[in-house]
Order: structure tokens, then sequence, then C-alpha cells
């Protein structure tokens, strides 16, 4: 991976990017590879020297590994970061914990996001983070076997907290500029399979491309809107082209010898592919679909 600084950022900030590029040790695959779609892993695997991340996109990431060495010096009660390793299905598979309290069975990930991107994780039951922890657990039991895990937590820390926008909605925001999520631990059983199931998929998809869905694409927006000739906004908007026609079909009447009513397909946008992923560029099914949508745009 290139790191770039298009911006003219200081050359402290770069140094620190570079120095912080992630490294998953000796492993096929980290946990957080077995969390990717498999087509990014892929991707990943093939361009991995040709991809560029510019410094100011790490900016982030970066406040979130110095907060994580700040508490790992302050460490006094428990094991800090610490690297496993595990064999399945010949890949060797790493993960790299942040906290583990071995006497009281807790094992913690810190995490450092924006508030909105909590609530967008809380909506979908925290399942990325749930999957993370659990392979963590996985290697914990795995390197130590007579180890008892009582509880999975992540420990999150808001890089936008805000004690105004808590009075305005104390139900729906977070209380605190710090909080725990306890996470549901899996048996070893169901975690193992999981894992075994993302390796033999990320090593189908290095000899044949799988396509990205539109949940791993984080696509949203698209929609079937019913418009009539003459007006420029949509008189209704559906998810899906067959309840678009058979309102159209139901309302006929509304039509006239100059207004008749017909469906636009809006085909959304997918926010990972547009912002979120590095290889991007190399993606063919991310190059058709912007094709897709200029080609949509240029009829409207």
């Amino acid at each position: 991976m290139k790191i770039t600084n298009h911006y003219g950022l200081p050359q402290p900030i770069v140094a620190a990017v570079q120095h912080d590029i992630y490294s998953k040790g000796e492993a096929n695959a980290s946990a957080t590879d077995l969390l990717k779609p498999s087509r990014i892993f892929a991707l990943q695997s093939l361009y991995d020297d040709k991809v560029e991340v510019d410094v100011s996109d790490c900016v982030a990431v970066l406040l979130g590994r110095t907060m994580h060495t700040v508490l790992q010096d302050a460490e006094r009660d428990a094991i800090p970061e610490m690297r496993l390793f595990s064999i399945l299905n010949d890949w060797v598979i790493s993960g790299q914990t942040d906290r583990l309290v071995y006497k009281d069975g807790i094992l913690q990930d810190y995490k450092t996001c924006r508030v909105d991107s909590f609530t967008y994780k809380e909506k979908n039951n925290f399942i990325e983070w749930e999957q993370q922890l659990n392979i963590y657990a996985y290697l914990w039991r795995k390197n130590n076997p007579n180890w008892n895990l009582k509880i999975l937590q992540a420990i999150v820390m808001f890089l936008d907290w805000s004690p105004t926008r808590y009075e305005r909605s104390p139900v729906t925001y977070p209380p605190h500029s710090v909080i725990s999520v306890n996470i549901p631990q899996w048996p070893q059983e169901k975690t193992e399979a999981w894992m075994r199931e993302r390796i033999e998929s990320h090593k189908e998809a290095l000899k044949n491309l799988p396509e990205c869905s539109k949940e791993e694409r984080w696509h949203s927006g698209e929609h079937w809107a019913v418009k009539k000739g003459g007006r420029k906004n949509a008189i209704k908007k559906f998810d899906n082209a067959w309840e678009a026609t058979a309102w159209m079909d139901l309302n006929r009447h509304q039509e006239t010898a100059t207004s008749k009513m017909f469906i636009e397909h809006r085909r959304g946008v997918s926010r990972r592919c547009k912002n979120w992923c590095e290889v991007s560029r190399f993606c063919d099914q991310w190059q058709t679909e912007q094709l897709l949508t200029e080609a949509n745009e240029a009829e409207g």
C-alpha cells in the first residue's frame, strides 16, 4: 500500500500514518479480513502494491491508534494488546486483542467512532463487533484452553460526543463520551463454523471474483418513482418495480392526454464503493454501476 499526501499535511502526521500501517503478522488473514466482503479481500490481495490511500483519509484511524497506545501504556491490571494465531482450513488466522482481564474472564476491545456511526451499528445490533470479538474469544480459547471467558465488551469512545445533543435526545443519544457495550458470546463451535465459511469464501474469491451484495456495498436510496409528464417530482416512490407498476395500474384514472404516468428507476448509491473502499478503482462492478448511474442521469 502506498501512502499519498495530496493536501500537503505536516510531515509528523505523514510519518505517524506511515508508521501505523496495519499488519496482520505472518497470517493468511486477520480477524478484520474475515469480516470483509470476499470481493474486497481478494482485490486487496491482488492489488496491494497498487493501492493508494491519502494521509487525510487516515487521520481518524490514527486518532484511534493513538488512544489505543495511551491506554496500553497506562495498563496495570490486565493483559494489553496481544496478537494471537490459529490454523483453520490450512490458513493461519490472526487477531490482535486490546485488553484481557484474565482472572475475571473479561475480553475488551477499544472502539473509537462518531456518534452517527455508533447509531448505525446499534440499529444493526453491532453485528460486525459481535463477529470480531467472538473471533478474538475463539483465538484466546484456542491458545488458552483452560481459560473461562465470562464477558465480551466493546469500550466505545466517541470522537464527537456532545452534552447538548444528549440533553436534546436523552433516549437515543449516548449518555457519556465513553460507554461499554456487552457483546453476545457464541459457542466455540459456532465461531469456528462461521470462520471456516469465511475462509472458504475468501479462498474461492481469489480464484473466481464474486460480486458484492447491496448490503456489502452499503447501497441505499434505490427506488422506483411514479411520475407524470410535466412534473419534476415523483407522485409516489416504491422499493421495487412490482409495487410501482401495481399502484400505477390502480390509479390510471388520474392520467390525462398530456400527463401520462410512467416509472423512473432511480438507482441509489453504493456508499462504501463511493467513499470508503480503497480498491474501488480496481473494481469493474463499481465501474459498471457508475456507468449505469451516469446513463440513467443522462436519460433523466
